[in-house]
């Protein structure tokens, strides 16, 4: 082989493969490919080598030297290759940057305060900007580059934005048990009768501060 483009790394992981197994039958197997696939690629690598590569013997085939020596030599391409592709791997204690996560007031209660505790055992060096979120479209704080996360309800987003379901919550009404409709079947009609409270999140937005 005297150009690199025409250099297929399939083969190479072909090539391994073979070496390992010494047989047409099993190295097809393990590729989860035809036994007549797997005969054309060990010809392909005989052209591009010019080498046989591997000599038919009692038990099987037996890898020529030149075989092994470039054996060596693709265990070392693809081990190299699969560590190019795969992912940088993240070191939380050596980051220094700043996260801005928008939220509102109760999120920032359950799920972002216990965030900030962890992430300050994890990564020191990260900090948390919080900006309430209550009031405000949130795809539009991502498209002004304001925040680069929240936790909000599912009312609050579009289906174009990359989202993860955390959790479900529900309502729940709790009571006296000295109340009159303590122990009876609360219906939505006879709650909206009875005296209650309401109160909102939403108000004015707010600056964001940081943790």
């Amino acid at each position: 082989m005297t150009d690199l483009r025409k250099l297929d790394l399939n083969l190479l992981k072909a090539f391994v493969v073979l070496l390992d197994e010494c047989n047409v039958s099993r190295s097809a197997q393990r590729l989860s490919v035809t036994q007549p696939a797997m005969s054309g690629i060990l010809n392909r690598l005989r052209i591009s080598f010019n080498d046989p590569l591997f000599v038919r013997v009692q038990h099987g085939m037996q890898p020529t030297d030149r075989a092994i020596e470039l054996g060596h030599i693709a265990q070392r391409v693809l081990q190299d290759v699969n560590s190019m592709l795969a992912p940088p791997k993240l070191e939380p204690a050596n980051l220094s940057m700043t996260l801005r996560i928008g939220a509102t007031d109760y999120v920032q209660a359950i799920i972002v305060a216990p965030l900030i505790l962890k992430l300050r055992r994890l990564a020191p060096n990260v900090q948390v900007a919080l900006l309430p979120v209550q009031g405000q479209n949130v795809k539009t704080l991502f498209e002004q580059n304001k925040i680069d996360l929240a936790f909000v309800s599912q009312n609050n987003l579009t289906p174009d934005m990359y989202q993860q379901k955390l959790y479900d919550e529900r309502y729940i009404c709790a009571m006296s048990k000295t109340h009159p409709m303590a122990n009876k079947k609360l219906t939505t009609e006879t709650f909206c009768e009875l005296s209650f409270a309401m109160f909102s999140y939403n108000r004015p937005p707010a600056k964001p501060f940081l943790c």
